[in-house]
């Protein structure tokens, strides 16, 4: 029912391989603008994604809405965690983390246990602070030596949109690393304790 309501407030823009059909997305044009509200693949045959398939739909999709007077388009939702394969492709559009600040995870750890030090270690995500989205990775002390990691930390995790990269370091030490902070970094990066957010 969904895909039906979408379908009536929008268009469907279709992509072709030689003379077959392999795959589609619906435009919805809402309050804000057009936004890429759903991907199909002929058969669900993901083989077709290794044909750039994902650049022909962009590409088509920005240069019709372009003839047609928009100057933005929502490219969809996205998890919010910042190694997911969709928010990492969309990165290198130099796309903006914006809105859906209703959907989301909400992560109250109890205690510092094992499972859960595992858990952001291995899932660095976004997060709402004060109404600003933020980046939260997780690192164990070791994991963090110069001026390079956090440069390159900051490289691979910041998106457009994030109002911040923050580092939270399990093994104590966050004041002393926070001097590696590259200077044109400072507002834009912080070290802090991952222990204290169990703290009570």
């Amino acid at each position: 029912m969904k895909w039906k309501k979408n379908f009536k407030n929008g268009i469907l823009l279709l992509v072709k391989r030689d003379e077959e059909f392999i795959a589609g997305e619906i435009i919805v044009y809402e309050k804000n603008g057009p936004r890429l509200a759903g991907l199909g693949i002929k058969n669900g045959n993901t083989d077709y994604l290794k044909t750039d398939v994902m650049l022909a739909i962009y590409f088509f999709a920005i240069k019709y809405l372009r003839q047609e007077g928009y100057n933005k388009l929502h490219f969809g939702s996205s998890r919010a965690f910042l190694k997911d394969g969709v928010l990492q492709y969309k990165k290198r559009w130099r796309l903006q983390v914006v809105d859906d600040k209703n959907i989301g995870f909400l992560i109250k750890p109890l205690c510092s246990s094992d499972g859960a030090k595992e858990f952001f270690l291995k899932n660095p995500f976004i997060y709402l602070d004060q109404g600003v989205f933020c980046g939260a990775i997780f690192l164990r002390k070791d994991q963090l030596h110069s001026r390079a990691d956090l440069e390159k930390i900051y490289k691979d995790y910041y998106e457009e949109g994030l109002s911040k990269v923050n580092v939270y370091l399990y093994g104590n030490g966050e004041k002393i690393m926070g001097d590696l902070i590259p200077p044109e970094l400072h507002k834009k990066m912080s070290i802090c304790s991952a222990e204290s957010l169990f703290q009570t």
